[in-house]
């Protein structure tokens, strides 16, 4: 019986033993194996990044276009104070040669171009001049502007009917070409959208549009849009270090990271990757910061149409016609109880209101806090059925009634919750030295381009300030757009008489003596799990 278990115990050392030895074996394979793939892995990185280098050399070899410096020195103040798609132009766009009609009218615009007042007031006199107004207004097709106050003007007064009169147009705004189509509505030539994600709404013209009744003629184009692209790769801003008609190469910045870039122009002025020199050490935080602003734009498309639809059914403020006092925000509680009990109409203060617009669209008066709240929860699938179906508010995947918010209706209320609520909310009070009033306009602008980084597209930017009666008055909006290039925040959405995208020129010019009190991001996580439907799954 000794014998007996003598053996088996050297039978099971010997099997421990090779199973041990077996398993190093293995391990050992394994090992050669990652050691191998990270081998091939750095070798082909390593012949990505020469071939690259090599496009970018021979890209370099080709002649430089100059690109427009003068445009470029104002970039940031111009893209915040006049409403515009921002690119990057290979040249400045060329003044027309001015026949012997447009002439005088030339001579006119020259003298008072650089005052905003004094545009306005010369603007008028090329009413019913479409041909005229384009030789004076437009540059190779392009509303083109390089100084602030020429912006200004023309991005506030020039309209696509004091242009053309054509049945067609085609606007080339980034890198996209939208088509519109000319109406008569109350005797009033208007062009509306036929394409897009603003199909059938009225077309307006943005400063830096190409716009032509001949598509052939916007085949090429004067500048490079870097937002399409920016969208795909996630960058945080980027420098042109070379410019040529079909390339551009750049140093594309990815929080602390950046990565030279070479980009092929696919047409139209859309840029596509071509290759880029990714080191190693740059790898984790470039695909860190890639994967969260490639979600952010995800996000952002969902919040813009949300918006559009709000602009599209031109929400009312909520301030009666007739007021004793501030009635602010009194109309909304009396639209949701004729909403609520059937009725077609309501009264306040003997004015008539409307429960659903003539499409039968809900007309929810909204105040700026709203705006931000109803934009949140429509995105996410809650809001009041139209006209013809049951009278309820259909619950999507947020519903900020159900939140304990002391009053969604009130800004300070809702600064108190986000502050509350770190896993949904970062809420930032700027220091008094950053509180500059907007009527100091040098200053503002060189704060907002100091401190440009602290704001991205989704925010809630929360103001405050003297009105003109005199008295502190809060107002909020989104950040909706950035510039690629700079990554200043240019692009506003609120609603503050209407639902609006606009500018910061626009935006504060009613209350200048306000500045920047909060700046509220949704956390991207959060915002992407009740916005997003796939990441509900």
């Amino acid at each position: 019986m000794r014998c007996w278990s003598l053996i088996c115990g050297c039978l099971l050392l010997l099997g421990c033993e090779r199973g041990a030895k077996s398993k190093q074996t293995a391990e050992s394979k394994e090992a050669t194996v990652a050691v191998a793939q990270a081998r091939a892995a750095a070798q082909k990185q390593d012949e990505a990044t020469d071939s690259c280098a090599k496009a970018i050399e021979a890209v370099l070899q080709q002649p430089a276009l100059a690109g427009d410096a003068n445009f470029e020195a104002v970039r940031e103040e111009l893209l915040a104070r006049a409403k515009a798609r921002p690119v990057f132009f290979l040249r400045a766009p060329q003044q027309s040669t001015h026949t012997p009609l447009a002439g005088p009218y030339w001579k006119a615009f020259e003298q008072v171009k650089d005052s905003v007042v004094s545009f306005a007031t010369a603007y008028p006199f090329l009413s019913g001049r479409p041909e005229v107004a384009r030789q004076i207004f437009l540059r190779e097709g392009y509303l083109f502007a390089d100084t602030v106050q020429l912006a200004i003007g023309l991005a506030n007064a020039v309209h696509l009917e004091d242009l053309f009169n054509d049945k067609h147009l085609f606007i080339h705004r980034g890198g996209e070409v939208l088509e519109a189509e000319l109406h008569s509505e109350a005797g009033s030539p208007v062009y509306r959208y036929t394409n897009g994600e603003e199909e059938g709404q009225k077309a307006t013209l943005l400063l830096l549009d190409r716009v032509s009744a001949d598509r052939a003629t916007l085949a090429e184009p004067l500048h490079r849009d870097f937002s399409m692209v920016q969208a795909t790769l996630g960058f945080d801003r980027l420098e042109v270090e070379y410019l040529t008609a079909a390339a551009v190469v750049a140093h594309l910045h990815y929080g602390t990271a950046v990565v030279r870039t070479l980009l092929k122009h696919e047409g139209e002025g859309r840029l596509g990757l071509q290759c880029e020199i990714l080191a190693a050490s740059d790898a984790q935080q470039v695909q860190a910061v890639r994967s969260r602003n490639v979600q952010r734009s995800q996000v952002m498309v969902q919040l813009h149409k949300t918006i559009l639809t709000q602009i599209a059914e031109s929400l009312p403020f909520d301030e009666p016609k007739t007021e004793f006092g501030q009635e602010d925000g009194k109309l909304r509680q009396e639209w949701n109880w004729a909403y609520r009990f059937g009725r077609s109409s309501f009264e306040y203060n003997d004015d008539k209101y409307r429960v659903f617009d003539p499409q039968g669209r809900p007309r929810v008066p909204q105040v700026c806090i709203d705006f931000i709240t109803d934009t949140l929860e429509r995105s996410s699938g809650t809001w009041y059925r139209p006209r013809g179906e049951p009278r309820e508010r259909v619950i999507g995947r947020l519903d900020l009634n159900g939140f304990g918010i002391e009053n969604r209706r009130n800004i300070e209320s809702f600064i108190a919750f986000a502050g509350e609520h770190p896993q949904w909310f970062t809420v930032h009070n700027l220091p008094a030295v950053q509180r500059v009033p907007f009527r100091q306009r040098a200053a503002f602008i060189d704060s907002l381009k100091q401190h440009r980084s602290d704001f991205q597209p989704g925010d809630i930017v929360v103001i405050l300030g003297l009105r003109d009666d005199d008295k502190e008055h809060y107002h909020s909006f989104f950040v909706y757009d950035v510039d690629p290039v700079t990554q200043m925040p240019i692009w506003l959405a609120s609603n503050a008489g209407r639902p609006r995208v606009r500018v910061w020129e626009n935006e504060l010019m009613s209350a200048p003596k306000r500045s920047i009190k909060t700046v509220i991001r949704p956390r991207l996580d959060w915002l992407a799990s009740v916005l997003l439907p796939e990441n509900t799954q």
